[in-house]
């Protein structure tokens, strides 16, 4: 025989088993995070105890394992903290709110604490205006949208206002405190809100507010699905989600066909009834693989754990602990209002009514019309639902494309500055750089475009070929000393590194080259002014032209970085300029190209600045260009 109660005889038992398990392990995962856990942990709390309340193995003991450990944490922040910000002053409306929800929670689970005592001489700072936003002991509930004292950014529906002020008044009363008023004087104002109006009465948002109302009805008076209800005491809320429960399943609500399908069960509805296998079915064909529900793209956290916790709820095999209301004070209120429905029902039975052909066939093809419109326009939603998920796959599918395309473009480039790297170092004339062991056989084979490089020398080429090699040949016997920062002119840098060491020995000859060197140093200066006159005369073809282009805007952004404040742009004068020096090593930058360019006349002007103008590493790295420069321009 098939019972509803048991895991074993329950319809679809292993499909939903393992689908709850996976849920409530997503939830677990979830409070492991720190501001989901500040955010909504009381709650997560509550989850795993109503879970294991009900239902039977494995999910109970898996539910009291985690219920364990988050309950034990959540007292321990909360102790360690603090549960109000100023703790030598008040306490917000929303922090007594949020505290009094946590001992709920510790004492259903048997976890002592120490904040009741505190509390209770907190609670009575405030009135049931401040904690509802209206005070039930004296007016009626609200019927337009109004601004909640927690809330204060935005406008309320009264079924809101009237949700949140049943969950808070419950809560109070379990926790033995009372927050304005009584649970029982803020359930004597549901008949306000009866009869419930459909979805096409409301604007979609307060229909919304209106299905939570009356699920949370249910739950507050079932203890959160601990006790079952007696369907015949709550006919309004009974028949108001039969009916609107199929509109949801089409539209693939999971939040509030959950909260129908637990109401449902609640209410004694058993797994045979067609509307819960439907339902659970449902449930069971949108669970995602990570065991969350509605955890689409843009979702927060607080939504995926609000449907994850629903669905679980609603899959249960769920054994009751009894008949509510949890809540004795209420039972009185229910009578009364059971009486009130049933005396109506009669006097509806003994009224005369008269129902004219014409008018019921125009009753009924205006309840068609309607029936029509609501189907089209689900249908639109649904249709503009599955275009949504269409374009999303499908800019996710561009996002990725893109992402391979920049990683393939950053590793060819790196490959391109490789090569360009080992193409200049091979080019460049030859100095002895910090950790070369080899220093003798390369500088024999650079002789020759190092000489061709020092063209304002007052020495002959055979002079500097012979004496080069007299000096690198005593070097390379000699041991290599601690290393400088910065490099020289015609220093060999690899790749390009402006931060490269020589050896002191090494920097003193060619300091003692270029005291010899200054003998034209007036001729030198004459060069450089004449450079940029000339500049503005050269022609380039039209090859020359595109190059110049890249080659002119890096010069132009060295010279807006010269400029600025030096300190703080140190990191990308020192890429602009081994970026200009990489450009004017290759094959298609020509010498026109850099005399053009003004690129001598720049560094010039940034070496011979004043001294509290320019940075001490800057000013060797400009050095170090210039020779290659004096290099590339000459043409050698």
């Amino acid at each position: 025989m098939e019972t509803s109660s048991h895991w074993k005889t329950c319809w679809e038992p292993h499909k939903r088993k393992g689908a709850v398990l996976k849920g409530i392990q997503f939830i677990f995962k979830l409070a492991q995070d720190k501001e989901n856990f500040d955010y909504f942990g009381n709650d997560i709390i509550q989850c795993f105890y109503d879970i294991a309340k009900v239902t039977g193995e494995p999910i109970r003991s898996q539910s009291l394992m985690f219920l364990e450990q988050v309950g034990n944490r959540w007292k321990d922040e909360l102790t360690a903290e603090g549960w109000k910000e100023d703790k030598d002053g008040k306490p917000t409306v929303q922090e007594i709110i949020n505290v009094v929800i946590g001992m709920y929670c510790l004492e259903r689970i048997a976890i002592s604490h120490k904040f009741k005592k505190e509390v209770m001489e907190c609670v009575s700072i405030y009135n049931a205006t401040d904690y509802y936003g209206w005070d039930p002991d004296t007016e009626n509930a609200p019927t337009e949208k109004t601004q909640l004292p927690t809330e204060k950014r935005q406008l309320k529906s009264p079924y809101r206002i009237m949700s949140n002020a049943l969950i808070h008044s419950f809560f109070a009363y379990k926790a033995g405190v009372v927050l304005g008023t009584s649970f029982v004087n803020v359930l004597k104002h549901l008949p306000e809100f009866r009869p419930y109006k459909g979805h096409d009465m409301l604007e979609w948002e307060d229909y919304f507010d209106q299905c939570y109302m009356i699920t949370h009805v249910i739950f507050v008076l079932s203890n959160w699905g601990e006790l079952s209800l007696d369907q015949n005491m709550f006919p309004h809320e009974y028949f108001f989600i039969i009916r609107n429960l199929p509109i949801h399943m089409y539209t693939g609500d999971i939040h509030l066909v959950s909260e129908f399908l637990e109401c449902l069960r609640i209410f004694g509805t058993p797994d045979s009834s067609d509307l819960i296998q439907k339902g659970i079915t449902l449930l069971l064909e949108n669970q995602n693989v990570d065991g969350s529900w509605d955890s689409n793209k843009g979702t927060d956290a607080y939504t995926q754990y609000h449907a994850t916790m629903c669905a679980c709820q609603a899959m249960l095999a769920h054994r009751y602990c009894g008949y509510g209301p949890g809540i004795i004070e209420a039972s009185k209120v229910l009578n009364e209002w059971h009486l009130k429905d049933v005396q109506l029902s009669i006097d509806l039975r003994d009224k005369p009514t008269e129902t004219r052909g014409d008018e019921m066939e125009t009753s009924f093809s205006a309840l068609e019309e309607k029936i029509k419109m609501l189907e089209e326009e689900v249908k639109v939603k649904e249709v503009n639902r599955i275009e949504r998920e269409k374009d999303e796959e499908r800019l996710e599918i561009k996002r990725e494309q893109q992402r391979k395309y920049r990683e393939r473009v950053r590793k060819e480039k790196e490959i391109a500055e490789k090569a360009a790297a080992e193409k200049l170092a091979g080019k460049t004339p030859f100095t002895i750089a910090a950790g070369n062991k080899t220093a003798t056989d390369t500088a024999n084979s650079h002789n020759n475009t190092a000489n061709k490089k020092r063209k304002a020398s007052t020495l002959t080429k055979e002079e500097i070929s012979s004496s080069s090699n007299n000096e690198l040949t005593k070097k390379s016997k000699t041991e290599v000393k601690p290393e400088s920062s910065g490099f020289l002119v015609g220093e060999v840098v690899s790749d390009l590194d402006f931060t490269s060491s020589v050896t002191s020995s090494n920097n003193n000859d060619i300091n003692n080259k270029r005291k010899k060197e200054k003998v034209k140093a007036p001729k030198l200066k004459r060069k450089a002014s004449n450079k940029k006159k000339r500049s503005n005369k050269i022609e380039l073809t039209k090859s020359e032209e595109t190059v110049f282009e890249k080659y002119e805007e890096l010069v132009l952004k060295l010279k807006k970085l010269f400029r600025s404040d030096v300190s703080k742009a140190k990191k990308n004068i020192k890429k602009t300029l081994k970026a200009i020096a990489k450009e004017s090593g290759k094959k298609d930058t020509t010498p026109n190209i850099i005399l053009k360019s003004g690129i001598s006349g720049l560094l010039n002007a940034y070496v011979t600045s004043d001294a509290d103008k320019k940075d001490a590493d800057i000013v060797k790295w400009v050095q170090g260009v210039q020779g290659l420069l004096t290099k590339y321009e000459s043409g050698s």
